[in-house]
């Protein structure tokens, strides 16, 4: 979800605001676009001529001192901070809460409304982020969702085996075996180089 509309970015950009194009599905806050010096308010679905017209506008406005470099500073310092990937997964014990490098991951599990954690030493330990949060925070690393319960740490994987109707299963390092969603079994294919 984002920290900031349209309104506010052009608002914080002040006079160093670019040219703005707004493009969505609402018509209500089409005066309120122009009002702010909108170059142009498109409103969903776009056509492509309309939206080339729009592009030519601000090609035109260009010359005129808008500086880009203005909102790009603006993006990266509005970035949601709870967005950041995970360096180490933050579990709970007993009183306490542990942080737990990725590479002692076998798996996570999605079991009801609680997320477990399947580490080396054949424990687990509870987690408060949800799969779905995990799958976007841990973008770029050795993990993956191979099911709407599972994300397994591809570098634990020890075999892969096709299963029922289209799916697969695997056998990771430690003996566990889980199943992959034929829906996700080509995301699997691809990270595993196959």
């Amino acid at each position: 979800m984002p920290v900031l509309d349209g309104f506010d970015v052009v608002e914080l950009l002040g006079d160093d605001c670019p040219p703005v194009i707004f493009v969505t599905a609402y018509d209500e806050y089409a005066i309120k676009a122009f009002e702010v010096h909108a170059v142009d308010y498109l409103l969903k679905p776009v056509r492509k001529e309309r939206l080339e017209e729009s592009v030519k506008r601000v090609m035109q406005k260009r010359g005129s001192g808008s500086r880009p470099d203005a909102l790009k500073k603006l993006l990266g310092e509005s970035a949601p901070r709870n967005m950041n990937l995970l360096q180490k997964i933050p579990v709970n014990y007993k009183q306490e809460i542990r942080l737990i490098d990725h590479d002692q991951i076998f798996w996570f599990e999605a079991d009801g409304k609680l997320t477990w954690v399947h580490i080396t030493d054949q424990k687990r330990y509870r987690c408060d982020f949800s799969l779905s949060d995990l799958e976007e925070r841990l973008t770029g690393t050795s993990f993956l969702r191979i099911h709407r319960s599972f994300i397994a740490n591809m570098n634990q994987v020890e075999k892969l085996e096709p299963w029922f109707k289209g799916g697969y299963r695997i056998t990771l390092k430690d003996g566990t075996e889980l199943d992959v969603a034929r829906r996700r079994v080509e995301n699997l294919k691809e990270r595993l180089g196959l």
